[in-house]
């Protein structure tokens, strides 16, 4: 129980929940930590006013174990580097991160150190409550739902595939977990970062499966321990719409043609099954409980980043690298069992692909749309885009066509 708890905020815009964050690291039973907080781009402006950076190092003056960093510029890619550098720096201690406007309860340090002592885990996690505000000052909170079990879980490495399930939930966020330092290498930095995580689908996803793909053994505590915040009235500022909405509009050239997109979710899918058979085998209820998850990540994708693209060639890249892929059609026309909601009897899968196609179709007909952020350039749609979006049609058109004929079939079975 001597090992150092290494805590990593990244805040930007915060200042009304930053204090609170902080405060619950400040108030941890377990007293050998440090807590890393960085600046992420806060200014304080007359015409823009952002005191986060001032909450910060006046809430950090109270205890020499807060070390605040700061940026000028707000930087989203920073996070899982920063992650892997204090690993590095700090061999033989334990990694966590939390976001600058949830909680850790004061327990959390011990009971998660405790249980990675007690079993030599290399990654323990915890349950969290889901709260509802109606705003980030606001006192009065409302608890939606608990992410939990009920007693302690340790899982070997033997059973990473056959335990799925029963975890997942639980490694979805870098967030809620103690990771061991030696899980992170040399090789651990930001290129690999880059190339693994930067500009992906669900990058905290991927960061949780790479570093089980490495991991022993691991652990849940049961109960919660980690508060979850969401706000009725949410800032604009808005992390995860903001990071989404700058991959989504990306539009660096390269040589005169846009640099290949990365951000599909196909590719994280595959990871996360590659990830499984490499630890066992994906039985039929196993595979269908991916197919519920990836159906779920389209309506993420459509909400969260294709509703805000504005670039018109970016927008048609990220719909063809959804429809065109051989796991659109497995996981659109998947025989379901009835045992997920979103893919029972068609009915979502239908809604969506006849959404996605109404989308889609009403580019061609869009005057001045966007096809250069940068140099701020707005045409009409162009020829060459205008085909790539009849093909898309023609493919959703073929797709509703067919599922209408399943949804019957599956109606007259039953």
């Amino acid at each position: 129980m001597n090992r150092k708890v290494i805590c990593y905020i990244q805040a930007f815009d915060c200042e009304k929940t930053i204090a609170t964050t902080m405060q619950s690291i400040l108030e941890q039973t377990y007293q050998n930590w440090i807590c890393f907080v960085l600046s992420n781009g806060n200014e304080n402006k007359v015409e823009a006013p952002n005191w986060s950076y001032n909450v910060i190092t006046e809430f950090a003056a109270k205890d020499s174990r807060f070390v605040v960093l700061n940026k000028k510029r707000n930087n989203v890619d920073i996070y899982i580097p920063t992650l892997y550098y204090l690993g590095n720096y700090f061999p033989d201690s334990y990694i966590c991160s939390l976001d600058a406007d949830d909680i850790y309860k004061p327990d959390f340090f011990e009971k998660a150190i405790s249980l990675a002592e007690e079993n030599d885990l290399d990654i323990v996690a915890c349950g969290t409550d889901i709260v509802l505000k109606e705003r980030a000052e606001s006192e009065t909170e409302t608890l939606l739902s608990k992410r939990q079990i009920e007693n302690d879980l340790i899982i070997d490495k033997s059973e990473f595939t056959s335990k799925f399930r029963q975890y997942k939930p639980f490694f979805n966020e870098m967030w809620g977990k103690l990771y061991h330092s030696r899980l992170f290498s040399k090789e651990h930095n930001e290129e690999y970062a880059k190339k693994y995580f930067f500009r992906r689908f669900l990058p905290d996803t991927l960061f949780t499966i790479d570093n089980l793909s490495r991991a022993n053994k691991i652990g849940i505590l049961g109960g919660t321990y980690h508060k979850f915040y969401q706000f009725k009235y949410r800032p604009s500022t808005n992390a995860t719409l903001a990071s989404n909405a700058f991959v989504a509009n990306n539009t660096s050239f390269l040589n005169g043609n846009f640099r290949r997109i990365k951000f599909t979710i196909h590719y994280t899918y595959r990871v996360i099954m590659s990830f499984l058979q490499s630890h066992g085998k994906i039985d039929n209820e196993l595979y269908e409980y991916m197919q519920a998850i990836l159906f779920g990540w389209f309506g993420d994708l459509y909400s969260r980043t294709l509703l805000h693209t504005t670039n018109e060639k970016n927008l048609v890249k990220l719909v063809e690298y959804l429809v065109f892929d051989e796991n659109f059609d497995n996981v659109i026309f998947y025989n379901d069992t009835g045992k997920y909601n979103n893919l029972k009897d068609y009915k979502m899968r239908l809604e969506y692909c006849q959404r996605l196609r109404n989308m889609i179709l009403m580019q061609k007909n869009m005057k001045n749309r966007c096809v250069n952020d940068k140099h701020n350039i707005y045409i009409h749609c162009t020829k060459k885009v205008s085909k790539r979006i009849d093909r898309i049609v023609l493919k959703l058109d073929n797709t509703i066509e067919k599922l209408l004929k399943l949804k019957e079939e599956k109606k007259n079975v039953r």
